[in-house]
């Protein structure tokens, strides 16, 4: 290849860097979809509020601003997210006028310094989606149904049904001799602003102490790509990054090719 054609091709490559970039500032990061016999919801995440879908209601949506629900840490993964992506796009713009600038004169100085920003613009976005997988801690320390891991242990009332708090995304769960295992469903995703609600069930006589932490870490409170199908009788949750996400993962790859093509040619 001679040398022109060569910076054309870390040219395409950087063309489709930035190209991922646009898609991936657009489409959402991550996703968690609830599949039962009766319907599918699912809930997105994008970078300034969570988009819940009702599959038995078409139609029904339900848009949840972090701000408003003071999920601060959850916002904070997708701002530093977004930072690191602005930041790598510019370095990524930056590179690709200077390859047009080179391929035009040919200066080698132009060619080094486009190779060295879209190699750090690649740096950027490959630390954006490492730094996502926080998102699990986020949820953990927000999310309502989450933040009972930081209770550890909870004490049953002596009633067949009891109830305390208001109504946040709560998980039902039932418990017999013959399981240890808790089944849980999950409420309306709308009323997730109210106070936890945690309702338990007897089928039969339970100890005097419940620890609920085994089923909640297989959840995406603990955990940042996953399913289970085992938590809820008949349903199948799926939970884990999303296009916006995977998308830039071959941002990345493109830039770094385009870096070593530049510094080849």
């Amino acid at each position: 290849m001679t040398k022109g054609s060569t910076l054309g091709a870390a040219l395409l490559f950087n063309a489709l860097f930035v190209t991922c970039f646009l898609i991936s500032v657009t489409t959402h990061w991550y996703r968690i979809r609830i599949e039962s016999s009766i319907s599918t919801d699912t809930t997105y995440f994008w970078w300034t509020f969570s988009r819940f879908e009702n599959g038995l209601t078409p139609g029904k949506i339900v848009e949840s601003n972090y701000k408003s629900y003071h999920w601060d840490n959850i916002a904070n993964v997708f701002n530093v997210s977004l930072g690191l992506l602005v930041a790598g796009v510019a370095f990524g713009l930056l590179s690709f006028l200077l390859n047009v600038i080179t391929i035009g004169t040919k200066n080698r100085g132009t060619k080094i310094s486009s190779a060295i920003f879209i190699l750090l613009g690649s740096i950027f976005m490959m630390i954006s989606l490492f730094q996502f997988i926080r998102i699990g801690t986020a949820f953990l320390d927000d999310l309502p149904e989450c933040k009972i891991l930081n209770i550890p242990i909870i004490t049953p009332t002596t009633s067949t049904t009891s109830t305390t708090g208001g109504t946040t995304s709560p998980w039902y769960y039932t418990t017999s001799t013959t399981s240890s295992a808790y089944n849980f469903i999950m409420e309306d995703e709308q009323q997730r602003q109210d106070a936890a609600t945690t309702t338990i069930s007897r089928d039969t006589e339970l100890p005097d102490h419940i620890d609920i932490t085994s089923g909640f870490e297989k959840l995406y409170c603990r955990s940042f790509n996953g399913h289970n199908d085992e938590l809820l009788i008949g349903t199948n949750i799926r939970w884990g990054p999303y296009i916006g996400f995977y998308v830039l993962t071959g941002g990345t790859v493109f830039g770094i090719i385009a870096s070593i093509i530049t510094f080849l040619a």
